[in-house]
């Protein structure tokens, strides 16, 4: 079975190059060996996409497309936000 990273050598340095909820990752994997930017990469992704208390209960991860997918719940919108006045200004 062969595993597909969003992984590419850059010069003389492999990159992780994907996007998590909608945002583009690009991360320098510091190596110029491909077996060694496989195992960062895995821990990469894995340190993005695990470890966030915001992910959705159901979540796929899309290697070959290089997209995480899932249903975020919307953040509340802060009080006065987009607000550029000062309260009790005269």
């Amino acid at each position: 079975m062969s595993l597909s990273l969003p992984i590419y050598l850059l010069g003389s340095s492999y990159y992780l190059h994907t996007r998590i909820n909608g945002q583009q990752v690009k991360k320098s994997l510091r190596t110029s060996y491909k077996r060694i930017a496989i195992i960062r990469a895995v821990s990469l992704l894995n340190d993005l996409t695990m470890n966030k208390k915001d992910l959705p209960a159901k979540y796929e991860l899309d290697l070959t497309n290089s997209v995480l997918k899932g249903r975020w719940p919307r953040r509340p919108r802060k009080a006065n936000a987009g607000y550029g006045g000062h309260e009790g200004a005269a």
